[in-house]
Order: C-alpha cells, then sequence, then structure tokens
C-alpha cells in the first residue's frame, strides 16, 4: 500500500480522498458515500486487518450502528466494486482488510485447467437446474395473487419514497387483468412483525412477491426490483432503474416507464406458465 496525503493506493487500486474518486486498473468505480468512506478505511490500514469494532467507529462515529450493518455495508461495497470485490477479505473472528495479493494471475496451465472444470461445472449445473425447474415449477391458477413489499433503503433515510414506490407497483399490478394486488395498507400488520420474504409469503398466501432496494448516490437514486415465486422462494426476475433526480415525485415519474414495461412482461410471462 502506497499513500499520499490524499491519494490511497492498493496495488491497481486507487482512491482518492480529495476528489472522491476511485479507480481499479485504470477505469472509474462509482461509489455511495458509505461505501466510499468504508472503503478509504480500509485502504489506509491495508494491508492490516480491520476489526469490525475499529469500523464502527471510524466510519459511523457518530451514529448508533450494529455489527450487522457493517456486514450489509460491506456487501454493498463489494457489490459496487465488481471485479475490485476480490481484494476485500473477510478474515473469520477479527474483520477485513484489502489484499492485493488475490490481483495475482495463476500460471497459464492452471488457468486453462481451472477454465475447463469451471466449462464442465457449468454444463453439469445448466443439465441439473433445467431439471429441477421443470421437476419444481409451482403450479398456479388465476387470477394471480400478488404482493409488493417495502424497498429496503441503502445510505438513505427517505421512507416516504419507499411508501411511493410500494404503492406505484402495487398500482400497476392491479390494473393487470387475472391479477389481485394486495393493498399497502393490507400489509402494515407483516411491516409491524419484520417479517422475511418467506414469511410474508406465508402469511399474505400470495404466488408472487415484488421487492426491491433504493440506493441514494450522489446525484439521484439506483432501485432494483425483484419477482419472487413464493412457491419455491426463486427470484425469477431482476431489474436495475438508475435516475438522476432528487425529488420524490420525479423519481416516481422517471421510473414508471422502465416499472409498467417490467410489470407487463413479467406478469405476462407468469400467466404462460399458468397454461402450459
Amino acid at each position: 500500500m502506497t499513500a499520499t496525503d490524499s491519494i490511497i493506493q492498493c496495488g491497481p487500486l486507487v482512491l482518492n480522498q480529495a476528489l472522491k474518486t476511485v479507480t481499479y486498473q485504470g477505469q472509474n468505480i462509482s461509489l455511495s458515500p458509505t461505501a466510499f468512506e468504508l472503503l478509504a478505511h480500509l485502504m489506509a490500514q491495508a494491508p492490516a486487518v480491520v476489526s469490525v469494532d475499529q469500523l464502527l467507529a471510524q466510519v459511523w462515529p457518530q451514529k448508533v450502528v450494529n455489527r450487522d450493518t457493517v456486514k450489509q455495508q460491506v456487501k454493498t461495497l463489494r457489490d459496487q466494486l465488481g471485479e475490485a470485490a476480490v481484494l476485500i477479505q473477510s478474515v473469520r473472528g477479527f474483520g477485513y482488510q484489502i489484499n492485493t495479493s488475490q490481483t495475482k494471475h495463476q500460471p497459464d496451465s492452471k488457468r486453462r485447467g481451472w477454465l475447463a472444470a469451471l466449462v464442465v461445472f457449468m454444463l453439469l449445473l445448466t443439465a441439473v437446474s433445467g431439471w429441477w425447474y421443470t421437476a419444481s415449477r409451482p403450479t398456479m391458477v388465476l387470477p394471480l395473487e400478488t404482493a409488493t413489499l417495502p424497498f429496503k433503503l441503502i445510505d438513505s433515510a427517505d421512507q416516504d419514497l419507499v411508501v411511493m414506490l410500494q404503492e406505484e407497483l402495487t398500482q400497476m399490478l392491479s390494473r393487470q387483468s387475472d391479477v389481485r394486488a394486495i393493498a399497502v395498507s393490507a400489509l402494515a400488520h407483516a411491516d409491524d412483525q419484520q417479517y422475511s420474504p418467506k414469511e410474508y409469503a406465508q402469511h399474505l398466501n400470495v404466488d408472487v412477491m415484488f421487492e426491491g432496494s433504493i440506493r441514494e448516490l450522489a446525484d439521484g437514486y439506483a432501485i432494483n426490483v425483484r419477482m419472487i415465486w413464493t412457491h419455491n422462494s426463486v427470484a425469477v426476475w431482476r431489474e436495475h432503474i438508475e435516475v438522476a433526480v432528487k425529488d420524490r415525485e420525479l423519481v416516481v415519474s422517471e421510473t414508471r416507464e422502465a416499472l409498467r414495461t417490467f410489470i407487463n412482461k413479467k406478469v405476462a410471462y407468469i400467466k404462460r406458465q399458468t397454461q402450459a
């Protein structure tokens, strides 16, 4: 690890404190504010292991945050880093570290052998997955019972935006023929119980659930939506939407068309499955 007053470098990963930028192998990486601070502290201590308690004190000095939040934020950081996520290593029972040795390439012969084994494994996995899907595909009848769960907030506290997007998705579902969507107000009790998606499915007795996350960015939001078959808890479709606005009404307006396309295609697909 090398560092100046504002620049920290760990192998091909470079973080500029003054400009708030991160690059990996010369390519820019966009990080949320919390992910940036988390990475900065890990890189500043590299290659030493940074404990969870140290991260709590350094990244959230004025907030009451539990250890699960650190785990979740490290996962978020890895997701945002993409290929560079391999540098962040978990040290069981201690914490996390930046390990640049993970970027070293394997010898060509070993690499080819590993890739060949991976190809064989993926072919076998595809065959088994196809059999499992056919054997376990849920039997559903129309009208399709659906529910939209509250979106999870990441690096944001805008609960009003959660409700607005939840209601928007629910209204779109209710306009679909052969679909019966549970009203947002009817989910209040389940929300209070803090059910897991599986518990939601059992409590609500629905065929399909929609859930997602909202991550606040510097100039807008990143919104992810998942559609889950509750009969086997499989997320069958995902959609990622990014909007460069902050106003709640504009965020909903900007995402409306993308959500409508997503809903129309996915619900139509499931309807076909009920007739197959």
